[in-house]
C-alpha cells in the first residue's frame, strides 16, 4: 500500500513498518507473550498506526496554476523566456537590425505543461547561429555574379565564400534559466 506524499525510502516508512510488524508479531503469540514483553521493557510502549489520506484537488485552479501563462509557472517561464529574449537581442549580430527585430517569445500551452519558444522566423537566423563551412557560390538565374567590393563592383562567375563563424545568441545565454 502506498503511503501519499512520502517515497518508497523513506525512512520514516522503514521505521513505520518494523514497529507495526514487531506490534503485529506480538498479537499473534499471544496476549501472554506480549503482556511479558511489555512488563520486560523499562520503556513505555508505543503504538503505530497508518491510514491513508484523501486528497481533493481542486482541478480547475490546479490547471490555473501549472498551465495558465497567468499563474506560478507561467509567469515564471515568462520572466526567464524575458531575460533569454534581451540577452539574445544584444548578442546577435547587427548589419540591418531585421534579425534582432525578429526575434521574439512565444508562450504557450503544450501537452507536458506549458512551453517557451524564442527565435527568429527568418530564414538566415539559423545560418547566423550555426555558422557556415567554407563553400562555393554560383549564380542561379543570371551568367554572372555581382557584388560590390572597396568601392570596386565586380563580376564573376563563381566565389569560394571562407563560411562565417557561429553566433550562438540563443544557445549561449540558455545559462540564465537557471
Amino acid at each position: 500500500m502506498p503511503l501519499y506524499g512520502l517515497i518508497p525510502d523513506s525512512p520514516f516508512i522503514y521505521l513505520g513498518q518494523r514497529a507495526a510488524r514487531g506490534i503485529g508479531r506480538a498479537g499473534r503469540a499471544g496476549r501472554a507473550r506480549a503482556a511479558a514483553v511489555a512488563a520486560r521493557a523499562s520503556a513505555p510502549s508505543v503504538g503505530v498506526g497508518f491510514s491513508k489520506i484523501h486528497i481533493v484537488f481542486n482541478r480547475g485552479a490546479l490547471d490555473h496554476l501549472l498551465n495558465s501563462p497567468e499563474g506560478d509557472v507561467g509567469r515564471y517561464l515568462a520572466e526567464r523566456g524575458t531575460r533569454i529574449l534581451i540577452a539574445a537581442k544584444n548578442q546577435v549580430g547587427v548589419k540591418t537590425g531585421r534579425l534582432k527585430a525578429s526575434i521574439n517569445m512565444r508562450q504557450y500551452r503544450s501537452v507536458g505543461g506549458q512551453s517557451l519558444k524564442i527565435g527568429s522566423p527568418l530564414s538566415y537566423a539559423l545560418i547566423h547561429h550555426e555558422g557556415t563551412r567554407p563553400h562555393i557560390i554560383t549564380p542561379d538565374r543570371a551568367e554572372f555574379l555581382r557584388f560590390s567590393s572597396r568601392g570596386r563592383v565586380i563580376y564573376t562567375r563563381i566565389v569560394r565564400h571562407p563560411g562565417t563563424k557561429p553566433n550562438k545568441y540563443l544557445a549561449d545565454n540558455l545559462y540564465l534559466i537557471r
